[in-house]
């Protein structure tokens, strides 16, 4: 967002066996012609998993996502208070 417009940078089909990392890195090279700073990479809850939070702390890229949770304890069942996202 720039001056509180949005503006779609890429598109990408998406085919089954292509991986989240892949999809990822193909659109971050998209943008790097572009010269743009990524200052915050805003992710929907489909790429919460290891893999894509492991190559965006390699890339030193600042991201936000929404944590899923799963099972009864531990992991980030326990970061969570009360009910609410």
């Amino acid at each position: 967002m720039k001056k509180n417009q949005r503006v779609t940078l890429a598109i990408k089909a998406v085919r089954k066996e292509d991986t989240i990392v892949a999809i990822i890195t193909y659109l971050l090279a998209l943008l790097e012609p572009l010269k743009l700073k990524i200052e915050r990479l805003l992710l929907d809850r489909e790429f919460f998993c290891v893999p894509v939070i492991r190559w965006l702390q390699a890339l030193d890229i600042p991201f936000e996502m929404p944590a899923i949770i799963r099972g009864k304890h531990g992991g980030t069942r326990q970061l969570i208070r009360g009910r609410r996202s």
